[in-house]
């Protein structure tokens, strides 16, 4: 830091975010830092009830990966266990080559196979544009906290549904 207080940084948030350019500039390229999966997740509404803690257990369990657009993410039919968080960008959701849905930034998919336990995906989901994503397997989140674990399946069940009242409506329609 310099001596003077016109040659200082003007603010603490001002000195933090030139820090983190620091640890940014060491990490591999296209390394995803905690601190973005951290920030991201605490930003979605169905985590809500999660506690600081239990974020950083979140953020540590998924597999983490920047996608390009027009990439399959997972099949209809094959078996899967792991779901999915969509942190930035767009997905499209197909079913017999018909588009269901999109799946934006900030929104799971894929729980329905997680909450069953390995049965066959019930639809193809394929980047739309470039994607920020995390897959999230059974081994990993078994070792979360029990507490964790708990505020996750319930923000899974809510998501489903959501997603069950959604349909629903569609079908009246």
């Amino acid at each position: 830091m310099m001596k003077t207080p016109a040659q200082r940084y003007p603010t603490w948030a001002d000195f933090a975010l030139e820090l983190s350019k620091i640890g940014q500039s060491v990490l591999p390229p296209g390394a995803i830092p905690d601190s973005e999966k951290y920030v991201v997740l605490k930003s979605v509404p169905m985590l809500a009830s999660l506690s600081d803690a239990e974020l950083w257990e979140l953020a540590r369990a998924g597999k983490w990966s920047r996608m390009p657009k027009a990439r399959p993410i997972v099949k209809e039919k094959e078996k899967g266990t792991s779901f999915f968080f969509l942190a930035r960008g767009e997905a499209k959701v197909t079913r017999q080559g018909r588009l269901l849905n999109m799946v934006g930034g900030k929104e799971f998919f894929g729980e329905m196979a997680y909450i069953a336990g390995g049965e066959a995906r019930h639809a193809t989901v394929e980047s739309h544009t470039e994607l920020l994503l995390a897959e999230f397997e059974p081994a990993a989140l078994d070792k979360m906290s029990l507490g964790a674990q708990l505020q996750l399946t319930r923000a899974l069940v809510r998501n489903v549904s959501e997603r069950l009242a959604l349909a629903n409506t569609r079908i009246a329609k």
